[in-house]
């Protein structure tokens, strides 16, 4: 983590995301979903990892469901892991090397649905 960085709900960082199992961890895109207010006041935030290995278990996203500050960033159909929101400490999440890039705002609230329907009774 870079000190004084902001952290803001819909932002994708890279994180070391462990292995539900515990057998290891590995690096790999998140995207913050836990609201600006909480994430000012907490060192945790709540985040879904991404992967570009399509299932279809979780929220796929395309080019298009992207906000970034640069038009020559490509990238790839990927997938929120929906089904496995983590809570991760600040100083585990990195910036992007390709710079700020966040989700646009109708795919975060599709997320948020997804788990609220995930933890439905």
């Amino acid at each position: 983590m870079i000190s004084g960085q902001i952290f803001e709900q819909r932002q994708i960082f890279t994180a070391k995301v462990d292995f539900s199992d515990g057998s290891g961890a590995k690096e790999r895109p998140v995207v913050i979903i836990s609201h600006n207010n909480h994430n000012k006041s907490n060192q945790d935030l709540i985040c879904c990892p991404i992967t570009s290995q399509l299932s279809g278990r979780g929220r796929v996203i395309y080019p298009k469901d992207y906000e970034v500050n640069t038009a020559t960033l490509e990238i790839p159909d990927s997938e929120i892991k929906t089904q496995y929101p983590i809570i991760l400490h600040k100083s585990r999440l990195y910036p992007l090397k390709t710079g700020r890039v966040k989700i646009n705002k109708q795919l975060a609230q599709k997320i948020v649905d997804d788990i609220n329907d995930a933890i439905k009774s």
